[in-house]
């Protein structure tokens, strides 16, 4: 795995919770549940990823 394919990775994890999140704010309440933190912490390890494999300048 180099810092590329990490960094990809990070980007579809923050994507991916991105669209759930949003799916499920639209069928019901996301402060209802604990699905809201759960889904941020994927955000986070996401971005985590991304930015520690450089980012968008990150070397092919």
């Amino acid at each position: 795995m180099d810092d590329s394919q990490i960094g990809a990775i990070g980007l579809f994890l923050m994507i991916g919770s991105m669209i759930i999140l949003g799916i499920n704010a639209i069928f019901n309440d996301i402060s209802k549940n604990g699905f809201f933190g759960f889904m941020m912490v994927f955000f986070i390890v996401g971005l985590y990823l991304f930015w520690n494999s450089g980012g968008f300048n990150a070397k092919k």
